[in-house]
């Protein structure tokens, strides 16, 4: 097939262009061009600003392809202007959403049917359920087939992994090795389910050979791991054991002001449970997480260590 990524050079885009590269698609990708990459030659380079639509619309011109992939969709405008152009251009598209939108859950583990109400304190998730509303609507309206799939908070290498405080900052992972109080939000039992990068990728590549109407995914790794274990396994791996302490969220945030040091929205969902069924993206994709929990923790963090985000004494 011959595919389209909006957003395919780095991160999941990364792991995503390289699958699809080793099932034998043709892989074009489409985006700033401002980072560098390491992919294949073989991948087409469209170098355009996505806000840009009529200059895309330009670069597309005549073209078509099996299916087009948004790794990047967020916000009702910004989506829909682009699909203006695109789904005149494949017969499928796919758009990478996020378990966000179900936030704060009723239910563990959650699935597809769960509701989809994120409030906006919880900073972004609104503006992703929309996307994935204006990707409905508009497919519908054109009868372009729609996968849409919803990852979990995603780790490997190539970014930073999840802080207990909700953000990717490597100063967390420092003051574990330091030997600093860790302050844990709550009881440090709220749940996270890190899903690897190329686990997030792999669902995409499978919906490739049987488009429906509509199709609608959630991803993540087997199981969910507490907060406290969460920063006790990244402590084993930074080889030494955290120091920590547990803080009332709201006493977090009034002790840490500076959104640069804790940033409140982080901090409110990665207190929330994230915990979500593979029933439905193994039945219907043949889906099964490679990485757990651990083993993508690991790839992260050695990782930061070669990209020396992090230092060892």
């Amino acid at each position: 097939m011959n595919i389209l990524i909006i957003g395919g050079t780095r991160f999941v885009g990364d792991s995503l262009s390289r699958q699809l590269l080793a099932e034998g698609h043709t892989v074009a990708v489409l985006n700033r061009g401002r980072s560098t990459d390491t992919l294949p030659d073989s991948v087409e380079r469209i170098r355009a600003d996505i806000a840009e639509t009529e200059a895309i619309a330009a670069l597309l011109s005549g073209r078509t392809f099996d299916a087009v992939i948004n790794m990047i969709a967020s916000g009702r405008d910004r989506t829909g202007n682009l699909l203006q152009v695109v789904l005149g251009c494949t017969g499928h598209y796919l758009q990478c959403g996020s378990t966000g939108v179900y936030a704060p859950l009723k239910v563990c583990p959650a699935d597809e049917s769960h509701p989809t109400a994120p409030p906006p304190e919880l900073g972004g998730f609104d503006a992703k359920l929309e996307s994935d509303n204006v990707a409905r609507e508009m497919c519908a309206e054109r009868g372009v087939a729609l996968t849409i799939i919803r990852p979990t908070n995603i780790c490997g290498a190539g970014d930073v992994p999840l802080d207990i405080w909700g953000a990717r900052n490597p100063s967390f992972f420092q003051r574990i090795i330091d030997g600093d109080i860790i302050s844990i939000p709550d009881d440090g039992q709220a749940l996270l389910q890190p899903v690897h990068r190329d686990d997030v990728a792999r669902p995409f590549v499978l919906a490739l050979a049987d488009p429906a109407p509509f199709r609608l995914f959630n991803v993540s790794c087997a199981y969910a791991v507490t907060l406290n274990y969460y920063a006790e396994f990244i402590g084993n791996l930074l080889g030494r054991a955290p120091v920590v302490e547990h803080v009332p969220r709201e006493e977090l945030m009034r002790l840490h002001p500076d959104p640069h040091v804790l940033n409140p929205a982080g901090m409110r969902f990665v207190c929330l449970h994230m915990c979500f069924s593979l029933a439905k993206i193994r039945r219907e994709l043949g889906y099964e997480p490679a990485w757990t929990p651990e083993t993508a923790l690991e790839q992260s963090i050695a990782w930061m260590f070669e990209r020396e985000l992090i230092h060892r004494h």
